[in-house]
């Protein structure tokens, strides 16, 4: 089956091979973005895209900042090489609100701070980063994109605790 956007038709190549059917045709008009009701939601979850791909980045490069030493020394507890934790991108969260400064000094607008769900909004109207002191690990898709993240969160001990 092909598309054809620009003119927003379609046309099925393996049905045009047989013989064709007296009195069956499909016309369907194909949505696009121009008359999509949902591409809004389909903006705001590039944008999320976007959002977690810049976290994965910023908490990896946190990892090697000097606050994040109980990161440090946890990671060195668990034998991760420098290669693995470059591969698989494992990073450390930081303190309150680290990553919403940086993801607001980005750019980033609070509809997709929030909807990522990497910040929350308290009673107050402050915005509180979810993860914080913690070992992170961006979860990625079959085509890449960072779409959610596991964090290990453990005390001064370096014992791994529930969350």
């Amino acid at each position: 089956m092909l598309a054809h956007p620009p003119s927003t038709f379609w046309h099925d190549a393996a049905c045009s091979l047989a013989e064709p059917s007296p009195g069956l045709t499909a016309n369907i008009v194909l949505p696009t973005l121009e008359n999509n009701a949902d591409s809004a939601k389909e903006e705001l979850k590039a944008k999320v895209y976007k959002v977690n791909e810049f976290t994965a980045k910023f908490y990896h490069e946190n990892l090697y900042k000097p606050e994040a030493k109980m990161g440090q020394e946890y990671v060195k507890k668990r034998k991760l090489t420098n290669e693995t934790l470059k591969a698989y991108q494992i990073g450390f969260s930081g303190k309150f609100d680290e990553l919403y400064k940086e993801l607001k000094k980005q750019g980033f607008g609070e509809q997709e701070i929030l909807e990522s769900g990497l910040v929350n909004k308290n009673e107050n109207g402050k915005f509180i980063d979810r993860y914080r002191n913690r070992l992170m690990f961006p979860i990625c898709d079959e085509r890449g994109r960072v779409i959610a993240f596991g964090g290990s969160y453990f005390n001064d001990n370096f014992e791994e605790t529930p969350d």
